[in-house]
C-alpha cells in the first residue's frame, strides 16, 4: 500500500491518500489536532522499538511532499485508531460514513511518515514541534484505578 501527502493550503489541512493495491485510492484530510496526536504515537512508538540502523537511513532519505491527482471531496478524518505491533504501528483511518483503511507500518515507514508529516507541518507553520515538546514535557498521568 501506498500513503502520499500533500499540505492544502485552502483547506489548511494535510491530505492523505492511501493506494491500496487492489482497491481505489482513499483520501483524508488530517486536521491540526490529528497531525499532532499522530505525530506524539509515531515517536511515542519508534522510542519503543528496538534501534535499527536502517530504520534512521530511510526517515532521512523519505521523500517529503508527493503530489498527485487527489479527489476533490476528501472526507473528514473522524477517527484515528493506532495499535502498537512488535514491529511497528496499526493504523486505522476512520470516515463520518464510518468507513476505515487499515494500514500497517515498520520503522522505517514510520520514519518516512514522521519526516514527511513534520515537513508537511512546517510549510503549513503549524509549530507542531513546539507542541509536541510540551507535550514530552508533561508528567506522566497516572493510571486510574475504579
Amino acid at each position: 500500500m501506498l500513503l502520499k501527502a500533500k499540505y492544502d493550503p485552502k483547506e489548511d489541512r494535510i491530505q492523505l491518500t492511501l493506494h491500496p493495491a487492489d482497491k481505489s485510492p482513499q483520501a483524508f484530510w488530517l486536521t491540526r489536532r490529528q497531525c499532532v496526536a499522530l505525530l506524539q504515537v509515531i515517536q511515542e512508538t519508534l522510542k519503543a522499538l528496538p534501534p535499527t540502523a536502517g530504520a534512521r537511513a530511510a526517515a532521512s532519505k523519505a521523500p517529503g511532499d508527493s503530489r498527485i491527482a487527489m479527489p476533490q471531496a476528501s472526507p473528514q478524518l473522524a477517527r484515528l485508531r493506532w495499535r502498537r505491533l512488535p514491529k511497528g504501528l496499526r493504523l486505522v483511518f476512520m470516515t463520518e460514513e464510518k468507513k476505515g483503511m487499515r494500514l500497517e507500518l515498520g520503522a522505517v515507514e514510520l520514519g518516512g511518515l514522521q519526516k514527511t508529516l513534520l515537513q508537511l507541518a512546517r510549510r503549513a507553520q503549524w509549530e507542531v514541534e513546539a507542541t509536541l515538546q510540551k507535550l514530552a514535557e508533561r508528567p506522566a498521568k497516572p493510571p486510574v484505578l475504579h
